[in-house]
């Protein structure tokens, strides 16, 4: 599981810098850019993924673990976090600045 508390603890929107994110997140496994309704162009967009599979003889359990972390001008603006290994797991909005 990721660190998802320091999305909302550690990291302020606006503020925290890509290094920031990496010290609280650690090396994303992927990056990319994305344009989101409302956008006047493409964000910044760093990905993590976790996968876990568990086998208990013939019975195979499969976790997925993801979270898209959005920049904006190089600041931390925002994210998107899912977990099947959660209940709580969901999309969270940062209010606005």
């Amino acid at each position: 599981m990721f660190n998802t508390s320091a999305l909302t603890t550690t990291l302020k929107r606006g503020v925290s810098t890509e290094a920031d994110v990496a010290a609280a997140l650690g090396a994303p496994t992927g990056s990319g850019r994305a344009l989101m309704p409302g956008d006047s162009g493409p964000r910044q967009v760093w990905v993590y993924g976790k996968t876990r599979v568990d086998t208990v003889g013939r019975k195979s359990s499969i976790k997925q673990d993801s979270v898209m972390v959005f920049f904006k001008d190089g600041r931390f603006d925002g994210f998107l976090w899912y977990s099947d290994a959660r209940k709580d797991a969901a999309w969270q909005r940062l209010p606005a600045k």
